[in-house]
């Protein structure tokens, strides 16, 4: 990782912030029980985030470590990753925009993804 990705993605985890990550996130009650995050498969909450499992608050606070995965494995797919973004509305909060314009940026550029 570079060292302007890793800067990348510091100022995202800071802008994050107010997003606090949830051990537990509720799921649909159909679905199945709530899941817990650290025992979920990354690649699979990823499809559900923010969807069928937990808030847009919940994939806005797992967004700096869904990024960091994009750029230090293989385990995520870029398009549902970056396709969040636009359910999330990110380009009209002024407190994460540039932060995660910066971060989409550096990471589509990476030769990783």
């Amino acid at each position: 990782m570079t060292d302007g990705i890793a800067a990348a993605l510091q100022d995202l985890e800071q802008a994050f912030t107010r997003y606090p990550r949830r051990l537990v996130l509720e799921r649909c009650p159909h679905c199945g029980p709530p899941v817990r995050v650290g025992d979920a498969d990354l690649f699979w909450l990823s499809l559900k985030l923010g969807n069928t499992i937990g808030t847009a608050d919940d994939a806005k606070a797992l967004l700096p470590l869904l990024f960091e995965r994009l750029v230090t494995t293989e385990e995520l797919d870029p398009d549902i990753i970056l396709g969040k973004l636009a359910n999330l509305n990110w380009r009209s909060d002024p407190t994460w925009f540039a932060a995660l314009a910066n971060a989409y940026d550096l990471v589509a550029a990476s030769p990783s993804v």
